[in-house]
């Protein structure tokens, strides 16, 4: 799961050298690089040739167009961008006053997500306010998830297939709901794919923890899994705590 690709440091940020190297290393072999319709598939359980990956993007922030898409495009990596239909051509002014140290971004436009589509970007749905889903009424809700789609389907002619949580957010009531729109659905929990995922609670790496030189290149050893193992358990402390 990766958000921004930009030099601020913040937590959902990456630059771009980094980024950069990253990518080539994946796209060296090492982990399998596919979609989330491969990688859920039943006979993705166990990759032929090891494990493999589904490279995600949060809130479809310009620099994916300008920083992260070109190399994406160049190594042939697949990747998905989840749009917030209601901010497309606007920022992430949600995060404002939430007291976390994330900098104001510009978002594409519709006719940059459009084009994206075309050149191989799997768009999904990021709602349309970025809410979080649990707090909201089940009518909005349900405008939300249907709302969204319906304006990506608009705009690329093609009707998103997955959907990303704002922030992560789900309970039973809004996975209830994501199912009946979506084919799958990913939140924020920090964890590989156990062969048993659900759908509609599909975790992600965060990148935010693996920004440093020689962590994600780990990937699949103890070492990594150690890592993946303490950062969720200090991310559930932190939860308890507030």
């Amino acid at each position: 799961m990766y958000h921004s690709i930009d030099d601020s440091q913040s937590v959902i940020s990456i630059d771009r050298d980094r980024f950069r190297q990253q990518m080539e290393w994946l796209a060296r072999g090492p982990v399998t690089v596919t979609t989330p319709g491969e990688l859920l598939a039943p006979s993705a359980v166990a990759p032929p040739g090891g494990p493999a990956v589904a490279l995600t993007f949060d809130d479809a922030f310009r620099n994916f167009a300008t920083e992260a898409w070109p190399i994406l495009r160049d190594l042939g990596l697949p990747v998905s961008l989840f749009v917030p239909t209601g901010h497309v051509g606007g920022t992430n002014a949600w995060n404002a006053g939430s007291g976390v140290p994330i900098p104001t971004l510009d978002l594409m436009d519709w006719s940059s997500v459009a084009r994206l589509a075309t050149e191989g970007v799997t768009i999904g749905s990021h709602t349309c306010s970025h809410p979080d889903l649990r707090t909201i009424p089940a009518a909005r809700l349900e405008d939300e998830l249907v709302e969204s789609a319906e304006t990506i389907e608009r705009a690329i002619g093609l009707r998103p297939a997955d959907l990303a949580y704002p922030y992560g957010a789900v309970d039973t009531t809004v996975a209830t709901a994501g199912r009946r729109h979506y084919r799958a659905a990913f939140t924020t929990v920090l964890s590989d794919l156990p062969a048993t995922t659900d759908r509609w609670r599909i975790p992600r790496l965060d990148m935010f923890y693996f920004r440093r030189p020689g962590q994600i290149e780990r990937f699949g050893s103890v070492t990594f899994r150690n890592r993946v193992r303490v950062r969720r358990l200090g991310r559930h402390l932190r939860t308890l705590l507030s």
